[in-house]
């Protein structure tokens, strides 16, 4: 199972974007309805290159030969996202899930790599740094 992690438009001395968030990824879907529940931006919108199209329209891709640049926006790079957004996010879904720790299956540990997240992205702020997550595979 793939994993997201945190990447900065630019790196930050006192910043380490090395977080684990491997719970927040199990977790995603969970995390992305609750965020349309209380209405704030979900963490796939957060996500370099989620807007790569249908899965159907990817693996035909796939089964042409195409590389990842030729199907995810032209592989500019260009997609990054104000800490601040982030840091909205992050703190409506830590406090739904402190109110009821029973919507997930892990809310400790997913609190926890939220919190972590949460700290990267105070520092990216400060920094006036923007962000992204990717996925690993």
């Amino acid at each position: 199972m793939s994993s997201y992690f945190v990447v900065l438009q630019e790196e930050v001395d006192e910043v380490d974007t090395f977080v684990t968030l491997k719970t927040v990824t199990k977790a995603h879907e969970k995390l992305n309805e609750i965020a349309e529940e209380i209405g704030i931006s979900t963490l796939d919108s957060f996500v370099y290159g989620n807007d790569r199209g249908s899965d159907d329209f990817q693996d035909i891709a796939e089964n042409e030969g195409w590389g990842a640049i030729d199907y995810q926006g032209g592989g500019s790079g260009e997609e990054w996202f104000d800490a601040s957004e982030g840091l909205d996010t992050i703190r409506a879904m830590i406090g739904y899930i402190e109110s009821d720790p029973s919507c997930l299956k892990r809310p400790r540990a997913t609190v926890e790599e939220l919190r972590a997240l949460e700290t990267v992205l105070e520092g990216a702020m400060q920094a006036g740094v923007k962000f992204r997550l990717e996925e690993d595979e």
